[in-house]
């Protein structure tokens, strides 16, 4: 009995001590001048100065456990001493008291800052971290003996702590694989053994577990956290699960052991970031996916209510290419011409990541029905009807021709201007003219047709409901007969009378809308008036009921806002017998809708932790918003709620009645009309007053003149409006100054907060106020995040605080319980910037945003969501015919305008070509001047010297002159001698020649050549025959043969020689005749 109560007192001693640590650590956060009073130097040998010190040696005394935590705390560089302390004290906390949930949240939020200051220095140094000395010297003993160079390289990878995209393509991550890969890759290690080469992956291993050890740290005491809640909400568990989602899908490989956490935490936790757990489905690293599926498929058996639409809607995958068409023709994107061309690699990947979520989805789904099969089949019927009833046919139509009713009309304009200068064309035939005019009709309005024809393939589907049948039966003929008549004219004489009956049918069909603004449900969705009794949970919030209320039925109505994208409200009938009101928005993406009700949501709860103002409330109006797509989606009708604009509304009306009661028609007809009518009404006048030429570009327009129209505007319009109807409305000065206050800090409230999102577009008729309670509610958050900004008439103010407005928050104006409300909300919302940034963080990974600059669609989305990169592939293909195609037309069109042009080219360019002719030789004379120019520049230079200088060498020039003079006749004579020699020398040889030419040229040749002759005849007389006789005779016939040869020889030569004199004297005699004739052609006078 003793033990068990001195286990009680013990434990209640441990509990106040860990609360006592939690608030001294509160105390040394909030002032760090603590410090130096309670830790001084810890080297201190004074007896008061070891306070913390002793604290924190309790740490040896209470040793951890499974329920407590084994983990120290972690060292890091941009940890100071006193953060260590601080991280000490709060671990000694825990170890004291492991039930204390407060003290693992504190503990966690302190790993997690610690930590993410680490990860952020690494990320300033190339996601690199140092090497501390051990871990230098382990790698030393490694690798003792390796090369300096290679051992940097080594470093620089090991050093490495950020996992790379190649490391997420598989599961290498799980098995470290990627560092032997990484490692290989230096020559050095190629050869190394296994263990050295294991001891280098244990050594980076040990780096990324150091530079992620608060993280490590921070995700267990945060998993120890949300168990403690367990099933009960707190107001850190938020927050700490968006850190942990966080840490899972940022630090995948870092942290590994997190993800086992998911699968032990309480459900109920995370039901908050249910919309973020849904957009991290198709994370690249499998393994996560798994886990995340695996968490919703968890909370769907527990929560069903809240998973079975999104798992729904995102297994739907019907409706894509209708979807698609809508939005691009709403958008006017069709006949955009900055297409943003999109590669093959792009839509492989958004594919692979559609794949992926779908596949996650309809794990879900899977789940879901083994809970209640019924309700996801109902759901998925109650989502594919409203998506279908989105925009209605005769909806359809009546918007896309509203939307490219101008554009048409620019278009027949233009076509009207091509049509008359082809007219007065001269060079043209009738042909000729007749198919240009086809041509350019084409070119022209083949993407009006383009469009046309989207929206005629899908209202010429099969009809569904009544509705369908009755406008097919009431307009689809005329509009078959409208289209032929538009793409094939009868008379190409007038080919734009056909677009001429579009008007018509846009007034029919806008007198056919109109006067159904009340839609009967069983003739546009006989299915969703058909449901009855279904297990389908009422979505959305149902006002602090349970989410035991389901559909009943739907109300027989549905009521048609008259907007441009027509979304329709519609009241669902519960099993409590109640009404819940919705409105059904198509063509926009609410997925951003849903996740700012979600931030409003949190904001709320940090607002209602008010400890010093307890009877004071401040919120911001939020509401349910249901996403069914990417392009459409359920949004709770916020009751007793009304846009400012119909007080202004009623306004005009009041005015415009008091002037006809007043016999001032022409005042009363200004009055009414829409605000941007009034604003031009009065600034192009002025702008034409002033001279400004350029009134289509705004940017051009005087901030003088727009500042002054703005005055003339405020003095115009009251600034009670919003102010007198709270009076109006309120019973008794209480009643009233309860609602100014409360409109005055929901004023507060909604500013503050939309400036932190940069909330734009706050027109009056997305700003709602409730008077009977007295707080506003904003819509439509489609321009957040500073988006206004970059629109075609950028939003510069913060928030929106007319005259109205500030009239209303009293005689104080924003100086009172406005001025109180912004300060006390942007206190509380710096205070909890870590929440509030880890759940804003959400949005830059998730596809709502559009972060570009350019702004190319007026609408966000369309009603079914997916593809469209078929329509896209058509649409681009289109542009580019058009484009050659106008091509051609202008060509042929300048055919005869460019011959004339050849012409005068061709003589200009030899005018051009004689001038270039002229002007050469005139840079030649230039350039000769220039030089001579240059010799006397030269000259001049030399007889100034000589002047300024007596013993200039110009002074001797006559005495070098004579020198040279007698040298030169000098010269003279010895090159007359030498002349007077070869002179002789010459005669003699003509001499020579002469008589040579005389022998020539007389009897001699003649002679020679009789001479030759008998020499001829003499040769061929044997003149050996007596020799040969007596030597026959002599018996000497040996000497006879000799001798007969001999003379044989001897003949032969001299035939030879004989040969060659009488060739030379043929050539004496040819040497003759042609010095006879030069001597004749010398003699002849010259002609």
């Amino acid at each position: 009995m003793l033990t068990l109560r001195y286990d009680e007192s013990m434990g209640q001693l441990l509990q106040e001590s860990s609360r006592a640590l939690l608030n001294l650590t509160s105390a040394l956060q909030a002032d760090s001048t603590l410090f130096e009073k309670v830790y001084p130097d810890p080297k201190s040998v004074k007896l008061d100065a070891a306070t913390i010190t002793q604290v924190l040696q309790m740490e040896s005394i209470i040793p951890p456990n499974r329920e407590t935590l084994q983990k120290t705390i972690p060292l890091a560089e941009v940890a100071s001493e006193n953060d260590l302390v601080i991280g000490r004290l709060l671990r000694l906390s825990v170890l004291q008291d492991p039930s204390l949930s407060k003290g693992w949240n504190k503990l966690a939020d302190w790993a997690y800052q610690m930590g993410q200051q680490v990860v952020e220095n690494a990320a300033k140094s190339n996601n690199k971290v140092p090497l501390t000395p051990e871990e230098l010297e382990t790698l030393d003993k490694l690798i003792p003996n390796i090369a300096e160079s290679s051992k940097k390289k080594i470093i620089n990878i090991i050093s490495q702590v950020k996992l790379k995209d190649s490391h997420l393509a598989g599961y290498e991550y799980e098995k470290w694989d990627f560092m032997r890969r990484d490692l290989r890759e230096v020559n050095a290690l190629m050869s190394v053994d296994d263990d050295i080469f294991q001891g280098i992956i244990g050594l980076w291993i040990s780096v990324f577990r150091r530079t992620y050890a608060l993280y490590d740290l921070a995700g267990e005491a945060y998993f120890k956290y949300l168990s403690l809640c367990g099933e009960t909400p707190a107001s850190g568990t938020i927050s700490a699960s968006l850190r942990l989602l966080h840490l899972t899908v940022n630090h995948t490989m870092e942290l590994q052991d997190i993800q086992l956490g998911l699968s032990k935490t309480p459900s109920t936790q995370w039901k908050a970031i249910i919309p973020q757990l849904f957009s991290r489905l198709n994370h690249p690293v499998p393994v996560v996916r798994q886990r995340i599926s695996d968490l919703l498929c968890r909370i769907s058996a527990k929560y069903p209510e809240l998973i079975i639409f999104p798992a729904v809607v995102g297994s739907l995958t019907t409706g894509a290419q209708t979807s698609e068409t809508l939005t691009n023709i709403f958008s006017g994107t069709l006949l955009n011409k900055e297409t943003v061309v999109t590669t093959t690699s792009d839509q492989e990947t958004e594919g692979q990541s559609n794949v992926l979520m779908l596949s996650a989805h309809q794990k879900i789904v899977e789940e879901l029905k083994k809970v209640m099969p019924t309700a996801v089949d109902q759901v998925s019927s109650f989502v594919s009807e409203l998506r279908r009833i989105t925009l209605l046919w005769d909806e359809l139509w009546l918007g896309t021709l509203a939307q490219y009713s101008g554009e048409v009309q620019r278009r027949i304009n233009r076509f009207e201007q091509e049509s008359g200068r082809l007219e007065s064309n001269s060079s043209l035939t009738v042909d000729d003219k007749l198919k240009l005019v086809k041509d350019k009709y084409n070119i022209v309005f083949t993407p009006i047709i383009y469009v046309l024809d989207q929206v005629a393939a899908i209202t010429k589907s099969s009809p569904e409901t009544p509705h369908e049948e009755e406008f097919q039966r009431k307009y689809g003929t005329g509009i078959d007969t409208l289209l032929e008549g538009i793409k094939n004219p009868e008379d190409w004489g007038t080919p734009c009378k056909a677009w001429s009956y579009l008007p018509q049918l846009q007034a029919r069909l806008n007198s056919r809308v109109n006067k159904k603004s009340a839609l009967k449900l069983a003739e546009i969705s006989p299915s969703l008036y058909s449901m009855r009794n279904t297990e389908i949970m009422m979505p959305g919030d149902l006002g602090g009921k349970e989410h035991s209320v389901q559909i009943a039925r739907f109300e027989g109505t549905m009521t048609v806002l008259p907007t441009k994208t027509k979304p329709k409200k519609f009241s669902l009938i519960g099993t409590d017998g109640g009404r819940y009101t919705y409105l059904f928005k198509g063509l926009e993406d609410l997925h951003l809708d849903e996740r700012i009700m979600q931030f409003l949501g949190i904001a709320n709860q940090m607002l209602s932790k008010n400890k010093r103002e307890r009877d004071v409330k401040y919120f911001a109006r939020n509401y349910t918003v249901i996403p069914l797509g990417s392009r459409s989606g359920l949004i709770q009708w916020v009751e007793g709620a009304m846009p400012i604009f119909a007080l202004y509304k009623r306004w005009q009306l009041r005015q415009q009645q008091h002037l006809e009661n007043a016999k001032k028609l022409e005042d009363a007809a200004k009055v009414v009309g829409k605000p941007s009518d009034i604003f031009y009404a009065k600034i192009l006048p002025i702008l034409r007053k002033h001279g400004v030429s350029k009134i289509e570009d705004r940017k051009s327009w005087p901030i003088s003149l727009l500042k002054q129209v703005l005055h003339e505007l405020v003095q115009e319009t009251p600034r009670d409006l919003l102010g007198n109807q709270v009076w109006l409305r309120s019973v008794s000065g209480e009643q009233w100054w309860k609602i100014i206050q409360n409109l005055g800090r929901s004023f507060a409230v909604m500013s503050i907060i939309g400036y932190i999102i940069g909330l734009g577009d706050r027109h009056l008729d997305n700003i709602l106020v409730n008077l009977d309670q007295g707080y506003v509610v904003h819509i439509d958050y489609n321009i957040c995040f500073e988006k206004g900004k970059i629109l075609r008439i950028p939003e510069r103010v913060p928030c929106r605080l007319t005259q109205n407005i500030v009239s209303v928050l009293g005689v104080s104006g924003v100086e009172g319980l406005f001025r109180l409300g912004c300060e006390r909300t942007l206190s509380v919302m710096r205070e909890e910037r870590e929440t509030l940034l880890t759940l804003l963080e959400a949005f830059v990974y998730d596809p709502l945003v559009d972060w570009t600059t350019g702004i190319t669609g007026g609408l966000a989305g369309a009603m079914y969501g997916g593809g469209g990169a078929q329509e896209e592939n058509e649409k681009r293909e289109m542009e580019h015919s058009l484009t050659f195609s106008m091509l051609g037309v202008r060509v042929t069109e300048m055919k005869g305008a460019w011959l004339e042009n050849k012409h005068d080219l061709q003589a200009a360019l030899m005018q051009v070509d004689e001038g270039l002719s002229s002007w050469q030789e005139l840079v030649t004379i230039s350039q000769k001047n220039g030089e001579q120019l240059s010799v006397l520049h030269t000259n001049m230079s030399t007889l100034k010297e000589a002047e300024v200088n007596p013993g200039h060498r110009l002074y001797s020039i006559l005495d070098t002159y004579r020198k040279l003079w007698k040298e030169g006749w000098m010269w003279l004579d010895v090159v007359k001698n030498q002349l007077q020699s070869f002179i002789s020398e010459c005669d003699k040889i003509l001499t020579l020649y002469n008589r040579a030419t005389a022998s020539v040229s007389g009897p001699q040749l003649s002679k020679w050549d009789q001479e030759a002759g008998r020499l001829l005849e003499q040769n061929q007389i044997l003149s050996s025959r007596t020799v040969s006789t007596f030597l026959e005779n002599a018996g000497q016939r040996e000497q006879l043969a000799q001798y007969v040869s001999v003379e044989k020889d001897m003949r032969i030569r001299m035939t030879g020689l004989l040969d060659e004199l009488k060739r030379i004297l043929e050539d004496l005699h040819v040497y003759s005749a042609l010095t006879r004739s030069t001597n004749i052609y010398a003699n002849m006078p010259y002609i």
